[in-house]
């Protein structure tokens, strides 16, 4: 599952939605409630920030690794949503 929190929940909707529109079944993403780690700190100075957060019974662990515990598929959409969201965030300035 790969969690996805962000600064506003407008940007977590615009995340969610470029990760599905890439090929990230839905039913592999949640929404957090609010970022956490660097990213807190990052917001709280102000930033807009979308961190994604992987979970699985392997994280962190030697058996999170290529190729027992990778999809290169879902890997792919992911790097795409985050792309396409880059994009359009950038068209907006």
């Amino acid at each position: 599952v790969l969690g996805v929190a962000g600064s506003d929940g407008a940007l977590v909707e615009r995340a969610i939605g470029a990760l599905e529109d890439e090929g990230m079944p839905s039913a592999w993403l949640r929404r957090l409630p609010i970022p956490v780690g660097e990213a807190s700190e990052l917001q709280r100075l102000g930033a807009r920030v979308v961190p994604l957060v992987g979970t699985n019974d392997h994280f962190h662990l030697p058996s999170d690794r290529y190729p027992s515990n990778l999809d290169p598929e879902r890997l792919h959409a992911a790097c795409s949503g985050i792309v396409a969201l880059v994009a359009s965030l950038a068209e907006q300035r």
